[in-house]
């Protein structure tokens, strides 16, 4: 039910009117706008990109704000924007669903490693329940995402984060060591 304050001189007004029309203040302003009432369809399309999202944005949680690594790539991430919407937009072209981020992962000589020190991390697996045949990542994958990301960032601008291992390597050819110099960079503050 609206409530009206003034009602002659129609000072504010708040509430739904039925099912077709809502008054609010907002930024100071007395506002009227029809009831919108949002859906969820929960799409096969929908789910996947959740899933890749809810991914990446976990993805970014083990990066240690202030760290040489984070503080490395400051440098070359685009006016307005973050580091973290710079990583989205480079690696969700990469891969268009789920399934194709578990099977760049799985294939990766050392899979093994990413997940052990997600494990070690405390990552989760993401599940989005309606996201098709692949509807959960688990935290090794999420791990691989971010080296990706690092991978690609070094061959655009070589030796941005030195040149010892793991930097001085393609990413399939990582072996353990590296993906652990690489573990160490991420988390390491300075």
């Amino acid at each position: 039910m609206a409530k009206v304050t003034a009602p002659i001189m129609s000072f504010s007004a708040s509430g739904q009117l039925g099912k077709s029309v809502v008054f609010f203040t907002h930024l100071g302003r007395n506002v009227v706008r029809g009831l919108v009432t949002p859906l969820n369809p929960k799409t096969l399309l929908q789910g996947m990109n959740r899933l890749l999202l809810a991914a990446y944005g976990r993805a970014t949680r083990p990066v240690a704000e202030g760290g040489p690594w984070l503080t490395a790539l400051r440098p070359v991430i685009p006016a307005g924007q973050t580091w973290v919407s710079m990583f989205v937009r480079r690696v969700f072209p990469q891969f268009s669903t789920p399934l194709d981020l578990q099977n760049a992962y799985v294939v990766h000589p050392n899979s093994v490693q990413f997940q052990l020190i997600a494990d070690e991390m405390g990552l989760t697996p993401v599940t989005v329940p309606y996201a098709g045949e692949m509807s959960t990542l688990e935290g090794g994958a999420i791990i691989y995402t971010l080296a990706v990301f690092a991978n690609q960032i070094n061959q655009e601008y070589p030796g941005i984060w030195g040149t010892a291992s793991p930097w001085n390597k393609i990413l399939v050819d990582w072996d353990v060591t590296d993906i652990n110099n690489f573990h160490q960079a991420i988390i390491a503050t300075a």
